[in-house]
């Protein structure tokens, strides 16, 4: 099980893969973004930075105003979908916006490989 980000062998990967949909990582960059306390006000950061509006935004996901807003206010998790648009959007890795005190608070099935 893995306990905490310093675990994994390479964080970094976490949110590109989410975005490419490669790779083992995906459903631990949902883990991620998902559990981390304040997904939405992170989203909102980013979004503000960007200099975009929530329209904008809802618009390029596919959904309306108001479903993104509560993205933004906690509301409404994250799929791996709106991972895959939101990275791409706001051009950012999730690893990036993670606190350094962040922890995965279920545990996290490894990819094997056959040889």
């Amino acid at each position: 099980m893995i306990d905490t980000i310093d675990q994994v062998e390479t964080p970094g990967l976490f949110f590109s893969n989410c975005v490419s949909g490669a790779g083992s990582y995906t459903t631990e960059a949902l883990y991620f973004w998902q559990n981390q306390s304040m997904p939405g006000t992170i989203i909102k950061k980013l979004r503000e930075q960007k200099m975009l509006k929530q329209e904008t935004v809802a618009k390029a996901m596919g959904i309306s105003q108001a479903a993104y807003s509560k993205i933004e206010n906690n509301i409404t998790e994250l799929t791996v979908k709106h991972c895959r648009i939101l990275s791409k959007i706001f051009e950012v890795n999730v690893y990036e916006h993670l606190p350094d005190d962040f922890e995965i608070s279920r545990p996290v099935k490894a990819k094997t490989t056959e040889e």
